[in-house]
């Protein structure tokens, strides 16, 4: 009796191991589900269909974004696998089904994005609307690739360290397009609830803050090389929110 239990639980074992050692290989190679792809210089989209009309067109507008990076690597490759279902997504996502993106920058750095409107340029979000305003589709892949860019450059050990407000600041420093410091210092000032990431699910608030130090004079390169305390940036933000303009 207790011979067959313990070959039972031998079996189960195996068969747990033989699971989770699949799922990491699809994980190092997800192109065996996301066959077809579309590169433009070293970034590459795959899907499990074919790709859209539009799909050159895009990867062209992530790359203006990336390479205005001190991390962008000419060298390097950059893959983005765009989900077609949000069970695809759910699949690699590890736990994070709702987000738009994900970078594995601890694994591989590819990043993956949930299902989206590729000739609109848009993410389509996890109640199945386009998610509108700033941040469009390009926005979302640049923001996961800034991730893997800057992993890469100061070590993953080192980036998985930093705060939230230097990972997220300068992630959507990168990806976004425009970025009004002076109305996003007032909002700061108001309390305005889109400034509170667990709120708004925004990353308002950082990027306020990395670029609050950028613009003191530190360089990307020195916001991103070691843990920075947030106290400080904050203490300081709230001094300048409260400053006349013409201070500032």
């Amino acid at each position: 009796m207790i011979q067959g239990r313990r070959q039972v639980v031998r079996r189960a074992a195996a068969v747990v191991a033989a699971i989770v050692a699949a799922y990491i290989a699809l994980l190092l190679n997800p192109e065996v589900l996301l066959a077809h792809q579309v590169r433009v210089q070293n970034l590459a989209f795959h899907a499990s269909e074919p790709l859209p009309e539009g799909t050159e067109r895009l990867a062209k507008a992530v790359l203006v974004r990336i390479q205005r990076s001190p991390f962008y690597e000419p060298g390097d490759e950059y893959h983005v696998y765009l989900c077609g279902s949000p069970a695809e997504f759910a699949l690699f996502a590890r736990g994070q089904r709702d987000v738009g993106a994900i970078s594995m920058v601890g694994l591989t750095g590819h990043a993956f994005v949930r299902p989206s409107d590729i000739p609109q340029n848009r993410l389509i979000g996890p109640k199945g609307h386009a998610v509108s305003g700033d941040r469009d589709l390009a926005y979302f892949i640049a923001h996961e690739l800034a991730h893997t860019m800057v992993a890469r450059r100061v070590g993953r050990v080192t980036y998985l360290r930093l705060a939230a407000w230097q990972q997220e600041g300068y992630a959507d420093y990168l990806a976004k397009e425009r970025f009004d410091y002076e109305q996003t210092l007032a909002a700061f000032r108001a309390n305005d609830p889109s400034l509170d990431p667990a709120r708004s699910g925004l990353y308002l608030r950082y990027q306020l803050m990395f670029e609050s130090q950028f613009r003191a004079g530190l360089t990307i390169e020195e916001l991103l090389n070691q843990p920075r305390d947030p106290g400080p940036v904050m203490a300081g933000l709230e001094v300048e929110a409260r400053a006349p303009p013409q201070l500032r």
